[in-house]
């Protein structure tokens, strides 16, 4: 679960102080380390939140915050777990070595599928954060016209667990269409991206495309079954095989082999529709 307190997919970090000494706390002086070998001196109080060091770093490589991963020795820094908790509680000392890891912003490429029938179905082009509570989604939905025209995609749902372990579902803060093909009576098309806040970005998601009647499409970003459930997911709604409807995926901090392609273009009708490093990559996995 991301942070609670920051919802909002803008990156508006804390304005960096001009002498932090000033404030009258403790001062770590840290030397956080680029995977390039680069170093970039960092001084942030040690009363200071693991998020807001993450900001500090974003500030000094020129990057947004969530594109990064901190390490300290061959621990994960993890924001989403840890955000709220001080250095000084994280045993973040100066003599610690923290290592900036770029990742990439993007969870998931050709996620699944989210099917009505083999007509009418949405293909999940690619999942990616968009602040430390945001997800874009990018998406293809397509129809032959046989039950008239394409659900509005702003009436579509992301589904998770909250901290209390209840559901939650939350429909898109905003919509962009690149493409708008919509008739009553012949094939239509509707691409763009979707973007959601308030939502997790760690663990498993649920998106529905459209108000009614589309399945669920649980992404999961881990590295377990991936090609299994994403190869299920397409060959269900292009008509290859029958069976169940999930698919999932994984965090892409490393270079996996790239998962099996998604139609993007509708079927014809009737056929159904990246030797230290490394390690820490690893913890990762």
């Amino acid at each position: 679960m991301g942070l609670a307190s920051s919802t909002n997919g803008d990156f508006r970090p804390s304005p960096a102080s001009t002498d932090i000494r000033q404030n009258g706390g403790e001062v770590v002086d840290l030397q956080v380390q680029a995977i390039n070998g680069n170093m970039y001196p960092v001084s942030i109080e040690a009363s200071a939140r693991l998020v807001e060091l993450y900001e500090a770093v974003a500030r000094a490589l020129d990057v947004a915050p969530w594109m990064l991963r901190l390490t300290a020795g061959t621990s994960v820094l993890d924001v989403s777990s840890d955000g709220d908790k001080t250095l000084e509680a994280l045993g973040i000392k100066e003599e610690t070595d923290v290592i900036a890891l770029r990742c990439t912003g993007c969870f998931l490429e050709n996620a699944g599928i989210s099917g009505y029938n083999g007509d009418y179905f949405c293909s999940v082009l690619q999942v990616c954060q968009a602040g430390w509570n945001a997800v874009e989604i990018k998406f293809s939905a397509w129809g032959d016209g046989s039950l008239g025209k394409l659900q509005d995609p702003s009436t579509s749902r992301l589904s998770f667990l909250d901290s209390k372990r209840e559901l939650k579902s939350v429909r898109p803060k905003s919509v962009t269409l690149e493409v708008d093909e919509s008739a009553d009576d012949r094939s239509a098309h509707k691409q763009g991206v979707m973007t959601f806040e308030g939502v997790p970005t760690h663990g498993q998601v649920w998106f529905v495309y459209g108000a009614t009647g589309y399945d669920k499409l649980a992404l999961q970003k881990t590295n377990e079954d991936k090609s299994r459930q994403a190869k299920a997911s397409i060959a269900r709604w292009t008509g290859a095989v029958g069976g169940g409807r999930t698919s999932s995926s994984r965090v892409r901090f490393a270079l996996p082999s790239p998962p099996p392609a998604v139609p993007t273009r509708r079927p014809q009708r009737g056929l159904g529709g990246e030797q230290r490093a490394r390690d820490l990559l690893d913890v990762m996995e």
